[in-house]
Order: structure tokens, then C-alpha cells, then sequence
């Protein structure tokens, strides 16, 4: 790692050393938090636009309410790691444009009431956990374009007001 802060955290690209992260903010951001992410209730955007990100190492995500785009436009990135998401009330854009993604690992849902775009143009997803969406208003866009998702574990949208362009 040309970098220790990075460790823990982030992985550089085995396959090509030497590639580096296009996006600074994010880079300065990480360097900062290191790798203890413990008490941070906000993940807005966090890993958004990595897009040269091929893996993320497993991190503290149990005080997070907020994961909106959190890992946008992170089009290398392949896996998913698991994550503590009980008490996550937003996931707009949560993985919209992760290109390379093919799973999502089980998510506690249970308090999330916007899912907006939430799955957007994750062209090669096959397949999602079954999610809690029991307090969800918002699904646009949820499951738009992705092509490969050839199915969805039944979802309750009894407090769902909208679902313009949700596939």
C-alpha cells in the first residue's frame, strides 16, 4: 500500500498496482476517519465515485442512520461487504451505478423508509436479499436498470407512496 492510511479500510488493485482512487475528497476523507469508523451516524456519499475502488474491507457501520449514495458510481467494485444497517433510516442511491456488483449481502432494512434509486443502473445484480421494507415510502427508481435481476424476494409496499419508474 503506497499509503498506511489506506489499510484496513481500502484495498488497492492487486491485479494493477500502482492504480490510485480518481476522487481526492474521498481519499482525504478516509485518511482522516482511518479505519475506525465507529460512532459515525452519517454516510452520506462516503465511498461515492470511487470508481476505481475494487474492494472494501468489513468497517463499523452500527451508529449509521444515513447511507445516502454511499457507495454511488463505485464501478469496479465487485463485493459488498456485510454491514450492521439497523438503524439506517436512508439508502437513496445506496449502490446506484456500482456496475460490477452481482449480490447484495442481507441487510437489516427494518427502519429504512427511503430506498430511492437505491439499486439504479447496478447492470450485472442477479440477485437481493430478502429486504424489510415494512416502513418504506419511497421506491423510484429502486430496481431501474439492471438488466440481469431476474428476480425479487417479495417486498411490502403497504406504506409505499412512490414507485415511479421502480423497474
Amino acid at each position: 500500500h503506497p499509503d498506511p492510511n489506506w489499510s484496513g479500510l481500502m484495498s488497492y488493485d492487486d491485479e494493477h498496482p500502482g492504480i490510485g482512487y480518481a476522487y481526492p475528497t474521498a481519499y482525504n476523507a478516509l485518511a482522516v476517519m482511518g479505519a475506525n469508523t465507529t460512532g459515525v451516524t452519517n454516510m452520506l456519499n462516503m465511498l461515492g465515485s470511487c470508481s476505481n475502488m475494487m474492494r472494501i474491507c468489513p468497517f463499523d457501520t452500527s451508529s449509521v442512520t444515513n447511507m445516502y449514495s454511499m457507495f454511488h458510481d463505485c464501478q469496479a467494485l465487485k463485493k459488498i461487504p456485510p454491514m450492521d444497517t439497523s438503524h439506517v433510516t436512508t439508502m437513496d442511491y445506496m449502490f446506484d451505478t456500482c456496475t460490477r456488483i452481482t449480490s447484495i449481502p442481507p441487510m437489516d432494512t427494518s427502519n429504512v423508509t427511503s430506498m430511492y434509486a437505491m439499486f439504479d443502473s447496478c447492470i450485472k445484480l442477479k440477485n437481493i436479499p430478502l429486504l424489510d421494507t415494512s416502513n418504506v415510502t419511497t421506491m423510484e427508481w429502486m430496481f431501474a436498470n439492471c438488466p440481469k435481476l431476474k428476480t425479487i424476494p417479495l417486498l411490502d409496499t403497504s406504506k409505499v407512496t412512490s414507485m415511479l419508474k421502480m423497474f
